[in-house]
Parts: structure tokens; C-alpha cells; sequence
């Protein structure tokens, strides 16, 4: 399996990304759709935060090897 290496400053960013943005994004979307009573929000909103908890728990891993590593 290839290793990626990601540099500070990628890194940095995808974690912003994941951290705040996608969480934003949801909760944004949620308030929206349920005001103009969007078809689907709830379904839409699930798939997100899994989708959004799951790059969490791979950048949580990648911290972790990239830890252990002692770097």
C-alpha cells in the first residue's frame, strides 16, 4: 500500500475542512432545508455527518501513525 505524505500545510487545511467547515456546511444546510421544507433534508443531513464523522476518524488515524512514528 502507497504511503501519502501531506505536508504541514495540507494537513492543516483538510483538518479545518473536516473540523469546521463540513459541520458548518451540515448544520447550514439543515436549517435551510427544514425552514423551506426541503425533500429529503434528513436524509441528506445523516449521510453527511457520517460522511464527515468518517474522514474525521481517517484524519484521527493518520494523526495517530504519524505520531507514532515519533515525527
Amino acid at each position: 500500500m502507497p504511503k501519502f505524505k501531506l505536508t504541514d500545510e495540507q494537513y492543516a487545511v483538510i483538518k479545518w475542512a473536516v473540523g469546521l467547515v463540513m459541520p458548518g456546511l451540515g448544520t447550514l444546510f439543515a436549517v435551510i432545508g427544514k425552514t423551506l421544507n426541503w425533500p429529503f433534508t434528513e436524509d441528506v443531513l445523516t449521510i453527511w455527518t457520517a460522511f464527515t464523522a468518517f474522514l474525521g476518524m481517517i484524519l484521527g488515524v493518520s494523526s495517530y501513525q504519524y505520531n507514532k512514528e515519533g515525527k
